[in-house]
């Protein structure tokens, strides 16, 4: 099972669960980084899988709430 951490191993993917670190993405669950304002801070700026990769979403798109 994969540490915490890995996350950041991974960055900007999430691990596989095996532990492996992903080289692409097929959906925004496997970009790092929040997934609403609420978790800024623990898990920095919201990415989206957009052509295979994960890239961090446009300010417009991140609304505080």
């Amino acid at each position: 099972m994969p540490e915490a951490n890995d996350n950041d191993r991974c960055y900007p993917y999430l691990p596989e669960p095996s532990g492996s670190c992903r080289t692409s993405c097929s959906t925004r669950e496997h970009c790092a980084g929040s997934r609403g304002p609420a978790d800024f801070e623990e898990k920095g700026w919201p990415l989206d899988c957009i052509r295979d990769e994960c890239v961090p979403l446009p300010p417009e798109a991140v609304t505080p709430g």
